[in-house]
């Protein structure tokens, strides 16, 4: 995921032609419509007595991927909120010639920002 290179056959082969549904790869039977919706109504009906929804019905459909979402959802949003602005500020502050700030902590900024902007990015 982190590259991308699952997805540059496709983008050679639609350079040379539009693609085409058939050229697309299947999807996974275990993620296609019908196989989650037997699933979530299985699920359903089994936890109509139960209060938990996560707990007793996207936990058994999806299982840690749900959560794995939400965590990257939740630090995404942690460093948008949060970690960019303040690496921004900082580094705007120390560029300052009065602010007397080495140039290696200079650059050490930038890395930081360019990393929290690339790992924000990377986590949606």
């Amino acid at each position: 995921r982190l590259l991308m290179l699952w997805v540059t056959p496709f983008i050679w082969l639609g350079m040379r032609k539009p693609l085409q549904e058939e050229d697309m790869p299947a999807t996974p039977s275990f993620i296609s419509a019908a196989a989650v919706h037997t699933l979530a109504w299985e699920q359903w009906k089994a936890a109509k007595n139960n209060t938990g929804i996560l707990r007793c019905i996207c936990w058994p459909i999806s299982g840690s991927v749900f959560f794995m979402g939400c965590t990257f959802s939740s630090v995404a949003g942690i460093l948008n909120t949060a970690g960019r602005p303040l690496l921004l500020s900082t580094l705007i502050q120390a560029i300052k010639p009065e602010s007397g700030v080495s140039m290696n902590s200079k650059i050490g900024l930038a890395i930081a920002l360019a990393s929290c902007m690339f790992v924000e990015n990377w986590l949606r």
